[in-house]
């Protein structure tokens, strides 16, 4: 079954790893799914997602990787499986009861996993399916994570690399997984890995939306564009985001740097949202944290995504969801703007902290996007010819605020508090 025309506009979800670390257990997901259902699916958040490590206890991990020591949950051909002791339901070793709770919101499942198979697998010699092989003759032990110790690459030239990723994609497919996102395929630039993963995920007989993680590095984009493109509706462009100022600001020229590439079933990916509550089993954060942005930086962050198309997956806690971000991440006229815009770019970024961007709307509307990075307040004004905007009378809409501003005809301003932004929408009259 083809994944060609899967994701026509961008992602919207939700993913564990911000609020919940490797940690997740079936209890706390399935409450977060009913949220999820019922205020965010209305603004088409469809993509309910787990994380890293659900193969592992979360007391495996140690201060910095997961302790030597630590055995994975794996089936008879060292494929993993879900821990039953966090996912009571998939005492069977299928995610399968818990993907059809998701699908019974009307929501859609993914998981996370690393790239290449277990090296505790490997260490037993555990066979590949359907082959003569084992997992020690298609592992790679020179190819590893540089954060990760629990897996090993495969030797994509080994004759039995693809079966292996074939059947791991085949019980993925039985579980009934519409989402995969696949670790440690970006720094450094796993083509060889990515062909193999991308094969066996068009070939598994279950539509599934293929986004590849971490970053690529801005030096590489020549070098990974289009052959990312051609093998997965999403990726990474940036490290982890959290939650500061300098850490958005990094964003902005990754995004102008990537916005060639958008389009249909193509959308480069700026990371989470780390909104709203955070870190809520980190032993520094017992209980978690609020997010240490600010509601002008959480709109800036928001509206940028919203222009570059990124596909967007909240990553703060959805059981104690505020009013804020709740209404940031539903604003209709927003969203409307990443799922339903074309032509997005940036159009200039000065000394001053100043950058703008437009986007053009499927009805022709054009929306325009300023920015302020700098720590003071700051005007921003611009001839729409600068913008490459027809010079003309237009009606103005301000996207957040809800109101309608003074038309204008030659020439668009106003002011921005420090890291605060303006979306407006011009229509021609």
């Amino acid at each position: 079954m083809s994944n060609r025309h899967i994701a026509p506009t961008p992602p919207l979800g939700w993913n564990s790893y911000d609020s919940y670390g490797c940690a997740i257990n079936e209890q706390e997901f399935r409450a977060t799914v009913d949220v999820m259902a019922e205020k965010l699916l209305p603004a088409g958040y469809r993509y309910a997602c787990i994380d890293g490590m659900w193969a592992f206890e979360p007391e495996a991990m140690g201060p910095t990787m997961w302790k030597p020591e630590a055995q994975p949950h794996m089936d008879a051909y060292g494929r993993l499986v879900p821990s039953p002791r966090r996912f009571p339901s998939a005492k069977e070793g299928s995610f399968a009861p818990l993907a059809d709770y998701v699908h019974s919101k009307g929501l859609k499942f993914g998981i996370h996993v690393m790239r290449g198979v277990p090296r505790k697998a490997v260490d037993r010699r555990l066979p590949v399916l359907g082959t003569r092989f084992t997992t020690e003759d298609i592992a790679d032990k020179n190819s590893t994570s540089d954060w990760d110790n629990t897996m090993y690459g495969l030797n994509t030239r080994h004759a039995g690399a693809q079966a292996c990723y074939d059947s791991i994609l085949a019980l993925y497919a039985q579980w009934g997984v519409d989402f995969i996102k696949a670790d440690d395929m970006g720094t450094p630039y796993a083509a060889a890995e990515i062909e193999l993963f991308a094969s066996a995920v068009e070939r598994c007989g279950r539509p599934i939306v293929l986004s590849l993680s971490p970053g690529v590095w801005l030096d590489d984009i020549l070098r990974a564009w289009p052959h990312v493109a051609q093998h997965c509706q999403m990726w990474r462009i940036t490290a982890d985001m959290w939650d500061s100022w300098p850490c958005i600001k990094q964003l902005f020229p990754l995004c102008a740097a990537w916005s060639g590439a958008i389009g249909e079933n193509s959308w480069p990916d700026a990371d989470m949202l780390p909104y709203g509550r955070l870190s809520l089993k980190s032993a520094k954060t017992p209980g978690g944290r609020p997010t240490r942005l600010t509601n002008d930086e959480i709109r800036s962050h928001f509206s940028l995504l919203c222009m570059c198309r990124s596909p967007l997956l909240m990553g703060g806690d959805l059981l104690s969801l505020d009013d804020f971000t709740l209404s940031v991440l539903t604003d209709a006229e927003v969203l409307a703007v990443n799922q339903h815009s074309r032509q997005n770019r940036m159009v200039f970024s000065n000394v001053s902290g100043l950058e703008g961007w437009t986007a053009r709307m499927d009805d022709g509307d054009v929306v325009v996007a300023f920015f302020n990075m700098a720590d003071t307040p700051q005007e921003y004004t611009s001839k729409l010819r600068w913008l490459r905007i027809e010079e003309g009378h237009y009606a103005v809409r301000d996207l957040w605020e809800k109101k309608d501003l003074p038309p204008i005809e030659e020439r668009i301003s106003g002011m921005l508090a420090p890291h605060a932004c303006v979306m407006c929408r011009l229509k021609k009259i």
